[in-house]
């Protein structure tokens, strides 16, 4: 099992990343709040990694957040929620406003993420509100502004929400109602975007 890789980031785009470690490449899948904090391509990188097991697949789960990777396998243990949407879930929320979400019960954060409907919300409420605390579960630092060479904003923010699960028609709504500066930081315009779809994903 790998826990852990330390090696050069040689490809990063919204929700996957390549590491190289020792002339081996490792493609990793990550969450958007941790795809914020990676470096430049071509640069050192060191991600926790959580290794999902199955009889037709093994798939790599990398986290640079504080928190990201132990809330990570806390949310595959219940029922319902498995590796792609627990990494939804650390997309749309950080591990510290997650556990201030379960501690008040506030099934409306939860239901604005993509793919979380009334039930999960209510079983991840349940089954988490003993097991998290506020400050154990917060993520540290700063988030870097990123800028993915060869694409436009534009095209990063419609594959960061394509990951993400939003619908085309959700997408094209936010993007009719979203201006994107020329010198704008994609994290920026991305959680611009997760500002106006979260109102419309809550039913």
């Amino acid at each position: 099992m790998i826990a852990w890789l330390d090696g050069i980031l040689r490809h990063k785009e919204p929700g996957t990343v390549v590491v190289d470690v020792g002339g081996v490449g490792y493609e990793l899948q990550l969450s958007m709040n941790s795809f914020y904090k990676l470096p430049a391509e071509g640069a050192k990188v060191s991600l926790e990694v959580y290794t999902y097991v199955r009889e037709d697949q093994i798939t790599l789960y990398g986290f640079l957040v504080a928190g990201e990777k132990g809330l990570f396998r806390q949310l595959i243990g219940i029922s319902g929620v498995g590796p792609r949407l627990a990494l939804n879930l650390l997309s749309g929320i950080d591990p510290g406003e997650m556990a201030t979400a379960v501690a008040t019960a506030d099934l409306r954060r939860l239901r604005s993420i993509p793919g979380i409907g009334k039930r999960t919300a209510e079983r991840i409420v349940v089954e988490l509100r003993d097991k998290l605390t506020v400050d154990g579960a917060r993520g540290g630092g700063s988030s870097v502004p990123v800028a993915l060479p060869g694409r436009s904003t534009r095209d990063d923010l419609i594959l960061a929400l394509t990951t993400l699960g939003y619908k085309k028609a959700e997408i094209d709504r936010v993007l009719t109602r979203l201006t994107i500066p020329a010198d704008a930081a994609t994290e920026d315009v991305i959680k611009a975007a997760l500002r106006l779809l979260q109102p419309v994903r809550v039913r």
